[in-house]
């Protein structure tokens, strides 16, 4: 079982290591409970990915409205840097990745 939860660990470049538990003076992986935290870590990796993807998304559409109203490619780094929670640099970044 050990071998066999070290495996699915490693596939899945797992960081999480388990509380092992003894059982007749043994130390055993409880599979079941070790496929769970190993899913819910994996849906939380799934939910920051998400998020991250949507932020991008926003970001992008931003800056193209900036442009569809002709504001300046400085204007709109600093309101991107403004209404995203950027840095300024960050913000220019994104602007010339994504004026049209």
């Amino acid at each position: 079982m050990e071998e066999t939860y070290q495996a699915i660990r490693e596939m899945l470049h797992s960081k999480k290591q388990l509380d092992r538990i003894v059982n007749d003076g043994e130390e055993v992986v409880d599979m079941c409970e070790a496929l769970q935290e190993l899913y819910d870590e994996g849906v939380e990796k799934g939910r920051e990915k998400g998020l991250q993807e949507g932020i991008k998304e926003g970001i992008q559409a931003f800056v193209r409205l900036c442009c569809d109203v002709k504001l300046s490619q400085e204007d709109a780094a600093v309101r991107l840097a403004q209404e995203f929670h950027v840095a300024i640099e960050e913000a220019h970044e994104y602007v010339l990745s994504y004026w049209k």
